[in-house]
C-alpha cells in the first residue's frame, strides 16, 4: 500500500504544465482613451506559450520587426482586421508593430523567457518611425531586465 501511495504521489508531481495564451487587443481607441495601441503592449511569457493578437477594432494588424527578433525566431504578419495566434518557440525579445500605425506609437514587445538578445533588439528598434520609436525605447527601459 505504501508503494502504491508513493507512486500516486510521484505521478501528481510529474503532471505536465500546459502552455499559456495571452490576448493582445488592437485598439483604435482603447477603453481608457489611448489611441492606436496594443493592450497590453509588453508581455512576458514562456517558451511554447502563445499570443493571440485580437482585432478589437478595424484597420490594425500585428507584424514582427525582423531586426529585433532572436536568432532562429520565426517572423509573423497578420492581415488587417484579422486575429492571429503566434506560438513562441525561441527565447528572447520580439518587437512588433501595427503596419499602418507604427509611426503613431502602435508598437509592442514580447519577452519569451530571458532577454538574451538585448543588443540586437536595441539596434533593431532604431528603424521604427515617429512615436513608435519613442514608445519602444520606453517599453524596453521600463520592462526588460
Amino acid at each position: 500500500m505504501k508503494k502504491l501511495l508513493s507512486v500516486l504521489a510521484l505521478s501528481t508531481m510529474i503532471t505536465p504544465v500546459m502552455a499559456g495564451n495571452v490576448n493582445v487587443k488592437m485598439w483604435t481607441i482603447s477603453p481608457s482613451g489611448e489611441k492606436n495601441v496594443f493592450s497590453p503592449n509588453f508581455v512576458k511569457i514562456n517558451i511554447d506559450d502563445t499570443i493571440t493578437f485580437v482585432s478589437t477594432q478595424k484597420t490594425h494588424n500585428s507584424t514582427s520587426l525582423k531586426k529585433t527578433l532572436p536568432k532562429g525566431a520565426k517572423k509573423w504578419k497578420s492581415k488587417i482586421n484579422k486575429d492571429l495566434t503566434v506560438t513562441f518557440k525561441t527565447e528572447g525579445l520580439y518587437g512588433y508593430k501595427c503596419t499602418p500605425h507604427a509611426g503613431l506609437g502602435m508598437v509592442g514587445i514580447v519577452q519569451v523567457g530571458k532577454a538574451i538578445n538585448k543588443k540586437k533588439f536595441a539596434k533593431g528598434m532604431k528603424k521604427i518611425p515617429g512615436k513608435g520609436k519613442k514608445l519602444m525605447k520606453k517599453l524596453f527601459a521600463e520592462n526588460v531586465k
